[in-house]
């Protein structure tokens, strides 16, 4: 009984054994996974080398939007190794001037201060000159920067929703007005206060930081967020974002805020651009730029809008940009067109969008007729082109492939007509014809040296008479696709039925219309 007993307890303490190696196995891929999901998130930043040396963050706000993204509201200094964590908000370097203001920037501000830096829509340049302030003023060395905005924070901010801030629960509908409210609900009159008005921002950038350490199961989800956010150029990091500019050949509408306070959030901009190819090979370009601003005065959030608007036109159009300085009130709209003219195969074409600036495009290109539209970035009908919609990410390319007329043009519309029903200077032009025919082409057309029409009798109703009317002259309209042919003919045959053939014609890419009979027939 004693062995029974014993052999018993040994099973049950190996069984306990495995259980316990069992649980520890799982925990460890658990955690196995999680580094693993981490660090494919990190990998870009861990190449980059950003796990060394000091990471300079700069959080703009797009909502008083500038080339770079938007109006600094904070930053900061991170360092992995060793561990090191420095938040300030933009007015912490009030003090300090970095040259002249660009003349965009004269008339809010003299000289040019840490906040204004972001004037360039080169993200690469923006984020050096962040870097080269930085260390001009605090003798720091700076090794990357990441421009991070204010749309990032609230998807970021989503993941720890809802906060307790001052004894106010904030979801992430509230995040940005609870912000912007409270930086501006300040005594203006006092040194103290003013000084940190920014001090909210700083404070929930704290909080969000603390809660991740406290729960590492967060940082995937973060890191996710910033990856996604980085594919379409909102957030800019070094050494890992592609380089992203305008390039020489695309649509721009940079906006530049200059004391529309968050106004920006609320200006719904559009591009439309309307290309038609009206020969091969030469096109017209409508382009229209719009600004809607769909607020109510509702301050700090929404109220009139000032600032301008930085107009870029392709390279092969041939234009200089265009700064156009407005102001737009609540309600009202900001429209300017342009036209151009230009000559050439047209690779494609493409719109940039200034980082977190939100744009809309509504583009249609129209080929010359009889060509189709193959392979395209866009939807499509035949020959016509077309796409609408919200721009997404910072560039976005309408590429296509040309599937080439070879179609020969036809007949459709072809009649005896009376001389008195056409227009005085067409019918002066036949002194020799006593019928004339009119046709009507399925596209435009042109009349090659030998071309030859032809009418033949049907003896279809008189068959007494079977005479085939002389062609003697011919005229084809302005349109390109209307015809009208004089013949003569000795008796006039009413009622009667004539076979009409035509060679000679061809349209705009050589293809020659295919001779065959039609009828008309004589009702004069």
């Amino acid at each position: 009984m004693k062995k029974i007993r014993e052999f018993f307890r040994r099973k049950k303490q190996k069984a306990k054994i495995f259980q316990a190696r069992t649980i520890w196995k799982i925990v460890g891929l658990i955690i196995l996974l999680g580094v693993i999901y981490v660090f494919y998130f990190t990998r870009d930043f861990i190449k980059a080398g950003y796990w060394q040396g000091k990471t300079l963050i700069i959080l703009t706000n797009e909502a008083e939007a500038r080339p770079c993204g938007g109006f600094v509201t904070a930053f900061g200094v991170i360092s992995i190794l060793p561990p090191h964590i420095q938040l300030s908000d933009t007015y912490a370097l009030k003090d300090f001037d970095f040259g002249i203001a660009p003349e965009m920037l004269r008339n809010v501000s003299p000289k040019q201060k840490f906040w204004d830096l972001g004037t360039t829509s080169d993200l690469s340049q923006c984020a050096q000159k962040f870097q080269n302030a930085y260390t001009q003023v605090t003798n720091e060395p700076i090794h990357h920067v990441v421009l991070l905005d204010v749309g990032t924070l609230e998807s970021i901010f989503d993941l720890f929703s809802p906060v307790k801030i001052n004894r106010n629960i904030i979801e992430t509908s509230d995040f940005f007005p609870y912000l912007s409210r409270s930086v501006s609900d300040i005594d203006r009159h006092d040194e103290v206060t003013l000084d940190n008005r920014k001090s909210p921002m700083k404070y929930i950038a704290k909080k969000m930081i603390l809660g991740t350490i406290a729960n590492p199961t967060l940082l995937p989800r973060i890191m996710n967020v910033i990856h996604q956010r980085m594919k379409i150029g909102n957030v800019f990091a070094t050494d890992i974002s592609p380089h992203i500019t305008p390039e020489p050949n695309d649509f721009a509408m940079i906006e530049w805020n200059l004391g529309g306070a968050k106004s920006s959030r609320y200006l719904r901009k559009n591009i439309i651009i309307q290309g038609r190819e009206l020969r091969p090979k030469e096109w017209t370009f409508n382009v229209t730029f719009q600004a809607n601003h769909l607020g109510g005065f509702d301050e700090p959030l929404s109220q009139e809008w000032k600032g301008a608007f930085e107009l870029k036109f392709p390279q092969f159009l041939q234009s200089e940009s265009v700064v156009i300085e407005t102001e737009i009130f609540p309600g009202q709209n900001f429209e300017q067109s342009f036209s151009f003219d230009y000559k050439g195969t047209l690779p494609y074409v493409s719109l940039f969008r200034p980082r977190s600036q939100q744009l809309f495009a509504d583009v249609t290109l129209s080929l010359f007729p009889q060509q189709t539209f193959r392979n395209t970035t866009f939807f499509k009908r035949e020959n016509i082109g077309y796409f609408m919609g919200e721009v997404i990410d910072y560039r976005r390319i309408f590429e296509w492939d040309i599937e080439k007329d070879t179609v020969a043009p036809f007949i459709t519309l072809h009649k005896i007509i009376r001389r008195e029903n056409i227009k005085p200077e067409i019918s002066q032009k036949f002194p020799k014809s006593n019928l004339l025919t009119e046709i009507h082409l399925s596209e435009e057309v042109s009349l090659a040296d030998n071309f030859s029409a032809t009418l033949t009798d049907r003896d279809f109703i008189n068959s007494a008479v079977s005479e085939h009317p002389k062609f003697v002259e011919k005229e084809l309209l302005e349109n390109k696709r209307t015809l009208i042919l004089g013949f003569y003919q000795d008796e006039i045959q009413t009622d009667e039925r004539f076979y009409i053939e035509l060679e000679g014609i061809l349209d705009n890419f050589g293809n020659e219309i295919k001779k065959q009979k039609r009828t008309v027939i004589d009702r004069r």
